[in-house]
C-alpha cells in the first residue's frame, strides 16, 4: 500500500483554486518533477517545504477549468507531461501496476469514483502506449464509445470527462485537445488561473513509469474509496463529501455543511414532495453553509439584535434542501480504516429548527452544534426544510387522490427524507443508525412530535426531545378544510384565480409555479389570523397525519417512543414583541396595568379553560398591593407543608 508519512496542503500562489498535495515515501511510484522557479506563499518562500524531487509530488489542480490556452500560458506543459490527480484514493505502485495495467509512458488520471479492475480496463478502455484515459465515471465508456465519441491519439490525455460524456465535437471545440497536451479536470467550477508575480511554477520533464508485475495482481476493493486515509473525506451513499476541521474549546471537530439530500424543489418540483438527490461523482465541497429556505425577514426593529439574530444568515432560496453535520474528530479517526465497521458507533442528534413553520434556518449561529460535538461522543446533524406555503400549501382535494400536486406537509416530507438520508449514512460518519434522537424547539418541537406519531416514520426514529412545542398545540396542526381554505386564499392573492381549481386545477398550479417566490412569501401572510395564528402548519392530510393528533394519542395509534419534554424559559416573549407591539417597549422593561395584562393572557390562552387561565394569572402576577405579604406568607406555609409531607416515611 502507498504509505503517506506526511501530507501537506498549500494554497498555490497561481490561483485561489490551485492546491498542491505532497505525498512522501510513496513506494516505488517514480515521478520526476523539477521546479524551475521559487515562488512565495503569504510572503514566505515555500520551495524548501515542497522539496520537489523524485518520487515526491502529486499535483491536484482541480477543480479549475483549464483550456489549452490557459494550460500553455499558466502551466507551460511539455510533451509527455501529466498533472496527475489520483484523489480521492491514493494508489500505491502495486495497485497502479496490477489493477490498471500501466505501461511505460501511460498515464491514468483520477480513477475515482469507480476504481476499475484490470478486466474492466482491458475490456472497456483498450489502453495503448503513451495514451491517457481518465475518469470514465459515471458513463463507463465501452471500446465503441471510446473510439466514436472520444477519438484518442497517441500521447493525448483525456482527463475527467465526468459527469457528461463529451462528444467528439465537444472535445475538439471545448477542450481543444491536441497531441502531447494534457487538459486536466474540466469540472464544474469555471475559475481560471491567472499568473501573478513570483507565482509561476514551471513543471517539466515529468515521466511516469509504472511497470506491471505479474506477481502483483491485487484488485482495488470496493472499500478502497472509504480507506482513503483522509478523515475529512466521507463516502456516503450519495457520493464523496469533504468537510472542514474546526477547533472548538481546544478540541477538533469535523464539520460538513450543505450536503444535499434532495433535488432542488424548483420549477415543476415546487409545491411537491421532495425527490431524493441523484448520486454525484467526484468530491462534494461541504465547507460552505447552505442556502436558507425561502421566507420573509423580520425587520420591525432595525438594528435590534434580539430580532436580527433570528433572520436567515445565508442566501434565501428555494434551492435549500441540505444537511449539516458536526462530528468529533476522534470519532472520525476511530471509524476510518479497514476495521471501522467493527468498531462501536455513537448516537446521533438531529436538530429541527422552529419558527412557526413560517421561518427559520439551521445555519443560525445559535444553532451551531460545535460545542456539543467537541464535548461529547455524539454526532449532531441539522437540516433545512421548506417553510410557509412552499412547505405546506394544501390543494390536494382539488386533484385526484394520487396526485402529487400541493399535497401539503411538503416541509414534513423534507424532514423525513433528511432523517432517512442520515439513517442510511450514519455509519459512514461513525454514527449508529439505531440511535438517532430528534430534538427541536417551538415548531421544531411540534415537528418532532409529528414524526413520533406519523405512520410514515415508523422504524426510522423512536426518540425525541421536544422543547416548547408539541403537536397538540393549536398552532401546530391544521385541519384539511382549514388548510384548503388557506390555499385557495393564497391562490387568489397571487393572481391565479382559485375558481379554476374545480375544473382546471393543473392550470392553477402552472400559474402558482410561475409566481415569483417573493410574491408567494409576502402574500401568504394575508391569512395570518392573530397571535400564533400561522397560515401554514402540519396538515391532517390522511397520509403523514392520518387523523387528528389528539385522537391518535388517545387511541395509542403510534409506535412506542422515548420522549424528553420541556419548555424554554421566556421563549414566548419573542411573539409578544410582535403581536402586542403597542404594549411593550424593546428598550426597557414594561410594567402593565392589570387590565392590559388580563387582555394579553386571555388572547394568548384563548383555547384554555377558565381555570387554566386563572392558574397562569396566579403564577405570573407579582402582587404589589397591601395584601401581598399575606399571599407570600400563605405561599410559604404551603411550601413548608409540602416539604414536610414529602419527608414522612411511607
Amino acid at each position: 500500500m502507498c504509505k503517506r508519512d506526511r501530507e501537506t496542503r498549500r494554497r498555490c500562489p497561481m490561483s485561489e483554486t490551485l492546491s498542491v498535495t505532497i505525498f512522501t515515501n510513496c513506494c516505488n511510484l517514480s515521478l520526476m518533477i523539477r521546479a524551475v522557479n521559487v515562488y512565495k506563499y503569504n510572503g514566505q518562500q515555500v520551495s524548501n517545504d515542497l522539496l520537489l524531487s523524485s518520487s515526491l509530488c502529486i499535483v491536484d489542480i482541480a477543480p479549475c477549468c483549464l483550456s489549452s490556452q490557459q494550460v500553455s500560458s499558466d502551466l507551460p506543459l511539455f510533451s509527455s507531461l501529466c498533472i496527475v490527480d489520483i484523489a480521492p484514493c491514493c494508489l500505491s505502485s502495486q495497485q497502479v501496476s496490477s489493477d490498471l495495467l500501466l505501461s511505460s509512458s501511460l498515464c491514468i488520471v483520477d480513477i475515482a469514483p469507480c476504481c476499475l479492475s484490470s478486466q474492466q480496463v482491458s475490456s472497456d478502455l483498450p489502453l495503448f502506449s503513451s495514451h491517457c484515459s481518465v475518469d470514465i465515471a459515471p458513463c463507463c465508456l465501452s471500446s465503441q464509445q471510446v473510439s466514436s465519441d472520444l477519438p484518442l491519439f497517441s500521447s493525448l490525455c483525456i482527463v475527467d470527462i465526468a459527469p457528461c460524456c463529451l462528444s467528439s465535437q465537444q472535445v475538439s471545440s471545448d477542450l481543444l485537445l491536441s497531441s502531447s497536451l494534457c487538459i486536466v479536470r474540466l469540472t464544474t467550477v469555471p475559475e481560471m488561473l491567472h499568473r501573478t508575480p513570483n507565482s509561476a511554477v514551471i513543471v517539466s520533464c515529468l515521466i511516469v513509469f509504472c511497470l506491471a508485475s505479474p506477481s502483483s495482481q491485487a484488485s482495488i476493493s470496493s472499500s478502497s474509496r472509504s480507506n482513503h486515509g483522509d478523515p475529512l473525506l466521507v463516502e456516503t451513499q450519495s457520493g464523496l463529501v469533504k468537510g472542514l476541521n474546526k477547533n472548538v474549546l481546544g478540541r477538533d471537530i469535523h464539520v460538513f455543511y450543505g450536503v444535499p439530500f434532495a433535488k432542488p424543489p424548483l420549477g415543476s418540483l415546487r409545491f411537491r414532495r421532495p425527490v431524493p438527490v441523484d448520486p454525484w461523482h467526484g468530491v462534494l465541497d461541504a465547507t460552505i453553509l447552505p442556502n436558507s429556505c425561502y421566507q420573509e425577514r423580520y425587520e420591525y426593529f432595525p438594528g435590534f439584535e434580539g430580532e436580527e439574530m433570528w433572520n436567515p444568515n445565508t442566501n434565501i432560496s428555494e434551492d435549500c434542501l441540505y444537511l449539516n453535520l458536526w462530528v468529533p474528530e476522534r470519532i472520525r479517526i476511530r471509524h476510518s480504516g479497514e476495521s471501522s465497521r467493527e468498531r462501536p458507533k455513537v448516537p446521533m442528534l438531529v436538530w429541527i429548527y422552529g419558527g412557526g413553520y413560517m421561518s427559520g434556518t439551521s445555519t443560525l449561529r445559535i444553532y451551531d452544534a460545535g460545542i456539543i460535538a467537541a464535548t461529547t461522543d455524539v454526532i449532531v446533524a441539522s437540516m433545512q426544510y421548506r417553510v410557509g406555503a412552499f412547505g405546506f400549501l394544501y390543494l390536494s382535494p382539488y386533484f385526484n387522490g394520487d396526485s402529487e400536486e400541493a399535497p401539503g406537509n411538503m416541509g414534513m416530507w423534507d424532514q423525513a427524507l433528511a432523517i432517512r438520508w442520515l439513517k442510511d449514512n450514519a455509519v459512514a460518519f461513525g454514527g449508529d443508525p439505531e440511535l438517532i434522537t430528534l430534538f427541536g424547539e417551538s415548531a421544531g418541537g411540534g415537528s418532532v412530535s409529528v414524526h413520533l406519531l406519523s405512520p410514515v416514520m415508523k422504524g426510522l426514529v423512536k426518540r425525541g426531545i421536544i422543547q416548547s412545542g408539541t403537536l397538540n398545540a393549536p398552532w401546530s396542526y391544521m385541519s384539511a378544510e382549514t388548510a384548503a381554505n388557506m390555499g385557495r386564499s393564497l391562490v387568489d392573492d397571487c393572481g391565479c384565480n382559485s375558481t379554476q381549481l374545480a375544473d382546471a386545477p393543473s392550470k392553477v398550479m402552472a400559474c402558482m409555479r410561475a409566481v415569483d417566490p417573493r410574491t408567494v412569501s409576502v402574500q401568504q401572510w394575508n391569512s395570518y389570523w392573530g397571535i400564533l395564528g400561522f397560515p401554514s402548519a402540519p396538515t391532517i392530510d390522511g397520509v403523514f397525519l392520518p387523523k387528528h393528533p389528539l385522537q391518535m394519542m388517545q387511541e395509542g395509534d403510534y409506535t412506542d417512543t422515548e420522549i424528553l419534554m420541556g419548555s424554554n424559559l421566556d421563549e414566548g416573549t419573542y411573539f409578544i414583541l410582535y403581536d402586542f407591539i403597542d404594549y411593550f417597549k424593546k428598550e426597557a422593561p414594561t410594567f402593565l396595568k392589570r387590565e392590559k395584562f388580563l387582555d394579553i393572557i386571555n388572547t394568548i390562552f384563548k383555547n384554555m379553560s377558565r381555570i387554566e387561565r386563572d392558574a397562569v394569572i396566579f403564577q405570573k402576577v407579582q402582587f404589589q398591593d397591601k395584601h401581598s405579604h399575606c399571599l407570600r406568607e400563605f405561599s410559604s406555609k404551603i411550601n413548608t407543608a409540602i416539604v414536610s409531607e414529602s419527608s414522612v416515611p411511607r
